[in-house]
């Protein structure tokens, strides 16, 4: 009986050593067909002047081969023009530079293919050339876009959308006007500012007021406050954003106070309890006096 146990306690362990296995292999390759395809806009410049023509870089980093994609273009048509897409050296064979309406700020369906080879290393996809006809921050979204591996399967894509800013060659913006932010995971809230002056790229931290801090020179402090409402620049102010912290500190100190009154007033509870407690106890010790006194006599 004792050598059936331990047969079936070592077949046991050997069956779930190998569903262990089988567990991690299949996770491993889960994990690894997962990978994304990451497609990102890059600026001609950092420092667009309105007037000035300038060209988006869109660049993919393929998970696996690729064999085609698609994807529309929407930007702010009260700020930019587009004028051509240009195919990238990959797909010039087969490409369609889609259809560029100004009046609804959108370029539609611009798309290519290949019939072989398949790009499976970072790569141009395409370049967009735009002119800046009005100074501000203008948001370049990457919508709709399919890509399909080698064979012409849809694959799992990233898209990393960008806002440049455009200002005036005269402009005069002592605290920042000079960069562009980047939306990295394409949710809607600013994750990085690119400054020109410096070349630094930082992290932007947004509010709940929805200003963002920036840090232009990357010294880990924020020192500039972006308005994207007035879209203006202006040197953060740490004693603008204590409301947060005074209410907080209001909340803690009527606590505090709350905390010594119930102290006091239960050390007078105590107080007045002991003394009625000393009361009884020589009220109690009266009459036994009276008691001994009489005995004597």
């Amino acid at each position: 009986m004792r050598n059936n146990n331990l047969l079936k306690r070592g077949i046991s362990a050997i069956l779930t050593f190998c569903i262990l296995i089988l567990s991690l292999f299949i996770i491993g390759n889960s994990c690894r067909a997962e990978t994304a395809t990451d497609i990102i806009i890059t600026p001609s410049s950092n420092q667009i002047l309105q007037g000035e023509t300038f060209t988006l870089t869109l660049f993919m980093t393929p998970a696996e081969p690729i064999g085609g994609w698609q994807f529309d273009l929407q930007f702010d048509q009260m700020r930019v023009r587009a004028t051509t897409v240009t195919a990238g050296s990959n797909w010039t064979s087969y490409f369609d530079q889609g259809t560029i309406n100004n009046t609804t700020g959108t370029i539609t369906s611009i798309q290519t293919w290949t019939s072989g080879p398949y790009p499976a290393a970072p790569h141009i996809m395409c370049t967009i050339t735009f002119t800046a006809i009005k100074t501000g921050l203008c948001d370049i979204t990457i919508e709709n876009v399919q890509v399909t591996n080698s064979s012409f399967t849809n694959i799992t894509v990233v898209t990393h959308n960008i806002t440049i800013s455009i200002y005036e060659d005269n402009t005069e913006n002592d605290h920042g006007n000079d960069g562009y932010f980047v939306d990295n995971n394409g949710d809607g809230v600013y994750d990085e500012y690119h400054n020109n002056e410096t070349g630094n790229v930082t992290h932007v931290q947004k509010l709940g007021s929805g200003r963002y801090l920036i840090d232009r020179n990357g010294d880990g402090v924020w020192d500039t406050e972006y308005n994207p409402q007035t879209q203006k620049f202006n040197q953060y102010l740490p004693s603008q954003d204590n409301g947060p912290l005074m209410i907080l500190g209001g909340i803690l100190g009527i606590v505090a106070i709350l905390f010594i009154f119930i102290l006091l007033l239960t050390r007078k509870k105590k107080t007045e309890s002991q003394t009625i407690q000393q009361e009884k106890s020589s009220a109690m010790q009266q009459p036994a006096t009276k008691l001994r006194k009489t005995r004597k006599k």
